[in-house]
């Protein structure tokens, strides 16, 4: 069945906005100023983090003003101005985006969900709601992952604003198997096949194809939960349905940007919100293995079998796991889903292992690559990460330090396993119970320069570049992954085991490899290795156009070789702190080749270009195109002021590798006027008695301002005659 369903952002700019005064909700304290309840202790705390008070009634107040989505006020969205962990606040386009069935949320009206976009940073989106449990916020977008979140439990007065990876399971008392799926029982990599309709086909990649509508995939979900989770969340009926509310909007923040994908709250869910762990039917509520058993069970019979398509349960801590699956979406396992909740922190605990279990539930296998203690829980076929690994599905924070590659989740998905959930819920069973729901937003459309099994140089610094574009103007994100498997410790990669972590996605098209930090500084990171042996390299480019409610994704790979008898190929000169060059010098560049002019990575040619922020970005091309051959003359731009940040890039003109000069060296300015003159075109292949046009370019030096005449100096070959004109 497919709805006609216009999300909110499709308008906006065409009717403006309401104005909302929400500056004064928000006010930055001091600990000191917190008076909290007696008995009531902050739970957790990240290691930084803004400490506000809110005025919760005020905003609820002016939060009844914004308009539903999917109707046509949502035109006219109201603006709200949310605070960043920076002293900040951000403006956002906001509408009300509910996360239950309309009869539900009819129901509960002081249990409420918003979605919105930024102003200002049209990629950087946020959901957040509030019930008896107070408020609750995800920002999300590009590099920035942000949470708003009470400070401390039974209190609705006091907040806190910090980013995801400032906060850690430090300090909590967990299993060792923190996340997973029960493998005797569910394979996600079967499971996915199952059903698969032969007369579909999926278009995965990008390259220009077309305008594509974006589908809205809406799951009704049945969330239930153990009186031990209850007992976190007040043991009330409102306080407990308030956190579920939390735990699905922060889902859906991630699900609706990466998959197109929404879960909805079911009808009388009530049925399944279990408040006494005397009286629950779940038995051995501390056992995630033992719960994975009973949802089903329990779902079918307090909801019904039919009347659900994604179920899942939350409890308290477990002793043996931190969160298990053992089914998919629409099959008969359907409910068989938990996570055991250590922390009363829902919004931040959801999107750390609740988003990881739940897309177990969507047939997504584990990103990380080594993890010492965890190889039952390791798929092969899924290790695109080195060590822990650090997006979503990946085991951060979990692997010790030795092979962690941070300490929380980035709250984005592998481009891997966003492609697993295409498949399994457009083509396999999971499309079988989805809601199809139309959206007036797009595709974007995104295209590789590259062809497939070229050759690299070992240990030579490389950059991907992607081109990409929206046909709705969204500002788009880009994601380059390493898409090659194989298990090794972190910093010791063998076989086409992964070199390079995921890093969050970014506005910018490009990644260098490793990152310009890193380089910049000669420094060797573990995180992101260059390859020192001879092995195959394959990338994927993820793009996101960050529509708020239904995002729009596509990626396409590239794949390449490294050539160990290559490399490393080196910038030679200049490459010490102690050169000095003088504006207008005509001065050598010499470099390396290392035999990347063999037949195998065939570099004809280079670049040459000069970096005057210390290695950052390279504005200036000295020389393009000029023979791979380990040396060069150049001219030395004119400045007016001394450079001491200059570095020299000699890069490959016809591949993806480079290198920089270690050093910063200075140039400092001309001490006499004069000038610069450079052919157009360095090199010409010509053949008498052809004609051949050479056009020269001259730049003044220290303001030179001088006619400049050109003659011959000496005599040419014999038949050879050469006549100057002035470019008109």
């Amino acid at each position: 069945m497919i709805r006609i369903y216009a999300l909110f952002m499709g308008l906006i700019g065409s009717f403006g906005f309401l104005s909302a005064q929400t500056p004064g909700f928000w006010t930055d304290i001091r600990p000191a100023q917190v008076f909290l309840p007696e008995g009531v202790e902050p739970e957790l705390l990240p290691d930084e983090y803004r400490l506000l008070q809110l005025d919760l009634e005020g905003l609820k107040n002016e939060l009844r003003r914004a308009p539903l989505e999917g109707t046509p006020e949502a035109a006219r969205p109201l603006r709200v101005l949310l605070p960043l962990p920076d002293g900040t606040l951000e403006p956002f386009d906001v509408v009300e985006s509910p996360v239950m069935k309309p009869a539900l949320q009819a129901k509960y009206p002081m249990i409420r969900s918003f979605a919105g976009r930024s102003v200002n940073r049209p990629w950087l989106r946020t959901r957040f709601d509030y019930g008896l449990e107070g408020f609750n916020a995800s920002i999300i977008g590009g590099e920035e992952a942000i949470l708003i979140t009470p400070y401390a439990p039974d209190q609705t007065t006091y907040y806190m604003a910090f980013e995801v990876d400032k906060m850690s399971f430090e300090g909590l008392d967990l299993p060792s198997v923190l996340r997973g799926y029960d493998a005797s029982i569910y394979n996600p990599d079967e499971t996915r096949l199952e059903g698969l309709d032969p007369s579909k086909e999926l278009r995965f990649g990008g390259g220009s194809r077309g305008v594509t509508p974006v589908i809205l995939r809406v799951y009704d979900f049945a969330l239930a939960t153990t009186g031990e989770f209850a007992n976190l969340h007040g043991g009330t009926l409102q306080g407990v349905l308030s956190a579920v509310n939390t735990a699905t909007n922060v889902l859906n923040s991630v699900l609706e940007n990466d998959a197109a994908i929404r879960v909805v709250l079911v009808d009388n869910i009530e049925n399944i919100l279990f408040l006494d762990p005397n009286t629950d039917p779940y038995v051995n509520a501390n056992q995630g293995g033992a719960l994975l058993g009973q949802n089903g069970q329990v779902l079918a019979q307090f909801i019904g079998q039919d009347n659900y398509d994604w179920g899942h349960v939350f409890t308290a801590s477990c002793t043996d796991v931190g969160g298990v699956v053992g089914g998919a979406i629409c099959a008969q396992s359907k409910g068989a889903g938990v996570t055991c909740h250590f922390s009363n922190n829902v919004a931040w605990y959801t999107m750390q292992i609740g988003a990881h279990e739940m897309a177990h539930q969507l047939t997504g296998g584990h990103t990380f690559s080594f993890c010492p203690g965890s190889e039952g829980q390791m798929s092969l076929a899924t290790a695109w990460e080195p060590g822990s690994g650090s997006t979503l599905l990946s085991y951060s924070g979990s692997c010790g330090s030795q092979n962690n590659i941070q300490n929380s989740s980035d709250p984005y998905y592998h481009g891997g396993n966003i492609e697993q959930f295409m498949i399994y819920t457009r083509l396999g069973n999971g499309s079988t119970c989805a809601t199809l729901q139309e959206t007036p937003n797009h595709e974007p459309e995104l295209e590789l320069p590259y062809g497939f099994g070229f050759y690299i140089p070992i240990s030579t610094p490389f950059e991907l570049i992607a081109q990409a574009g929206d046909p709705d103007g969204d500002q788009i994100t880009y994601c380059w992954e390493q898409l090659n498997v194989g298990s090794a410790p972190l910093g010791q990669p063998h076989l086409e085991s992964p070199l390079f972590r995921s890093y969050p996605p970014t506005t910018e098209p490009n990644r260098v490899l490793p990152r310009m930090q890193t380089i910049v500084n000669n420094q060797v990171d573990v995180k992101e290795l260059l390859p020192d042996y001879g092995r195959n390299i394959t990338f994927r480019c993820t793009v996101r156009d960050n529509y708020p409610g239904a995002g729009g994704v596509v990626f396409e790979d590239v794949s390449f070789e490294v050539d160990p008898n290559a490399g490393p190929f080196l910038v030679l000169h200049p490459n010490a702190d102690t050169i000095r060059w003088t504006s207008g010098q005509w001065t050598e560049v010499t470099w390396d080749v290392a035999n990347t002019d063999n037949n195998r990575v065939d570099c004809r040619s280079v670049n040459i270009r000069l970096s005057t922020d210390g290695g950052f970005n390279y504005p200036y091309t000295l020389l393009g195109g000029t023979p791979n051959d380990g040396s060069e003359f150049v001219f030395v731009p004119d400045f007016a002021d001394t450079i001491r940040k200059a570095r020299i890039r000699v890069e490959a003109a016809d591949n993806i590798f480079f290198d920089i000069s270690n050093a910063n060296f200075e140039i400092v300015p001309a001490d006499q006027p004069g000038f610069i003159a450079r052919p157009e075109v360095q090199y010409q292949q010509i053949c008498a008695p052809d004609i051949a046009q050479v056009k020269i370019l001259t730049d003044p030096v220290a303001g030179f301002d001088s006619t400049v005449t050109f003659s011959i100096a000496s005599a040419l070959p014999q038949g050879i005659t050469a006549t100057f004109s002035k470019d008109s």
